[in-house]
């Protein structure tokens, strides 16, 4: 009996060991790791694609900090006072900020960072430090477009005096961004807020195919994982949808950004409606791909008539990476990606028809006129384009055009009449600049 027991005892301590630790999160995941074995090809591409690198852990073997990380930096945003950060490196290579209170100067608290967010592309890279239990982005984000730092939301780190403050726990990373930057995420309430356990810390196989354990186990079999192309066209979408709304919060309540249901305590479940996980600005019911107030090109593309036909996210992008820019299937730097599906269509069919079509002469790789995407502006472009203003990411110029839109300078002034605050831009303006400084 006391032999029995000990072992019923070491039994429970290996499984409280194994049930805590991050690769044992959700049950049914097994890690990107293990579609290795019969998806190498896939695998490496996903390996160097914008998901993978979405959040990483810093180790002397894994260094994905991509900012010139030296001397003192100072930054400024709304009311808060100019604040001071001085950045060097510890004698293992690590990582270290020190932020200086902007009140009393003699005061000032040192960080070590532990992760990055972003691959340094578009929307530039993010530092995670860790206080406690939960971790947080350092109040600057490195801007690769302008190769400096920018302030990120200080009011974060900061008082309005510009005094150091404790970072709230609804701002941790846990709470604020973990629903989309992990795979296989499990929530576990702790006082005031959450702490985050997980199968991997990137955006790996399993987060848009669902848990692999069972694929495994039958050797591959189809019927025993997603594939979202197969899925309905709202289902599929679903699947995008879970972390491309940027304005994504839990259900009922909204206290989690991404898709979880607090009464379930779940993750949202590849093929189910992804309202049961997640609302928007539209509030609790809210479907995806309803037209909402968001910026991100992914809610103008509910009001294109990609959406009408039905066009996914993945018949332009490949989430498993590419060689193109956002993960885009074909070249975007010309006609290609467009003229895949529309050189079907007999206005398109020709550069002659083309040139019809634009009015101007066809060289879409090199001047880029009669580029598609020169006219119809996409909305990533217009975030690239604009110049930062101190508040964290830069600012989206422009309207609230759908998708794809040609933006006429009769609708850009109407919009900056609306709106003076607001950066303004048209499709005649982005190659005719000169024209630029003419308000009407």
């Amino acid at each position: 009996m006391g032999r029995l027991f000990l072992s019923v005892c070491f039994a429970a301590i290996l499984s409280a060991l194994f049930l805590s630790a991050p690769a044992m999160a959700q049950s049914g995941f097994v890690g990107s790791e293990k579609c290795k074995t019969c998806h190498r090809e896939i695998y490496e591409a996903w390996k160097e694609s914008s998901h993978y690198k979405a959040f990483q852990e810093v180790t002397p073997d894994n260094d994905y900090v991509i900012a010139d990380w030296k001397g003192e930096i100072k930054l400024k945003s709304g009311k808060i006072p100019e604040i001071t950060i001085r950045l060097s490196r510890d004698a293992d290579g690590g990582y270290l900020a020190t932020l200086v209170d902007s009140k009393d100067p003699s005061k000032e608290a040192t960080y070590k960072v532990e992760r990055t967010q972003g691959s340094g592309s578009v929307k530039g890279q993010q530092y995670y430090v860790r206080i406690g239990h939960n971790y947080y982005s350092l109040p600057m984000n490195w801007q690769t477009i302008s190769n400096k730092f920018i302030p990120f939301s200080l009011d974060i780190w900061y008082n309005d005096d510009g005094s150091l403050k404790q970072p709230a726990v609804e701002n941790s990373w846990e709470m604020a961004c973990a629903g989309c930057h992990q795979t296989g995420l499990v929530y576990e309430k702790t006082g005031n807020g959450y702490e985050a356990t997980w199968s991997e810390i990137s955006i790996g196989c399993e987060k848009c195919h669902g848990p692999g354990a069972q694929h495994v186990k039958s050797s591959g079999a189809e019927n025993t994982i997603v594939n979202p192309r197969k899925l309905d066209y709202e289902r599929g979408m679903d699947v995008c949808n879970q972390c491309h709304d940027t304005q994504g919060r839990s259900v009922p309540k909204g206290i989690l950004r991404g898709a979880w249901n607090e009464e379930k305590n779940q993750g949202y479940v590849i093929g189910e409606p992804l309202s049961n996980y997640m609302q928007s600005s539209g509030g609790p019911g809210s479907t995806a791909l309803k037209p909402l107030s968001g910026d991100d090109t992914y809610h103008q593309l509910s009001n294109s008539k990609h959406h009408e036909a039905k066009t996914t996210c993945f018949d332009c992008h490949d989430p498993h990476g590419g060689p193109a820019e956002s993960n885009l299937k074909r070249a975007d730097f010309n006609n290609t990606l467009c003229l895949h599906c529309h050189a079907k269509e007999k206005q398109f069919s020709s550069p002659g028809m083309i040139m019809q079509h634009t009015q101007h002469s066809y060289d879409p790789d090199m001047k880029g006129t009669s580029r598609c995407t020169g006219c119809h502006l996409i909305q990533s472009r217009r975030i690239r384009s604009a110049p930062a203003t101190g508040g964290g990411m830069p600012p989206m110029p422009g309207i609230m055009a759908g998708f794809l839109d040609v933006v006429t300078p009769q609708r850009s002034l109407e919009a900056y009449q609306k709106n003076p605050d607001r950066a303004s831009i048209n499709s005649c303006n982005k190659c005719h600049s000169e024209w630029g400084g003419d308000e009407a």
